[in-house]
């Protein structure tokens, strides 16, 4: 982590805490909402549905 300052991609924040996850970042809020989810959770398809967004560009990037 640096403190620079970044924008997350689930939730267009600006922060400087995040965390780099493929070649994307997510703040360190959505970070604690994602692993304290519950799977019946409606945020939960919400988090699913961003995550696989990262996975998406980030596979076509390659």
């Amino acid at each position: 982590m640096s403190h620079e300052t970044i924008t997350c991609y689930i939730c267009k924040k600006d922060t400087s805490e995040y965390i780099q996850l493929l070649d994307g970042y997510i703040c360190k809020e959505c970070e604690m909402n994602i692993s304290t989810l519950d799977h019946d959770d409606i945020k939960y398809e919400y988090y699913n549905y961003m995550l696989k967004k990262m996975w998406h560009k980030f596979l076509i990037s390659l």
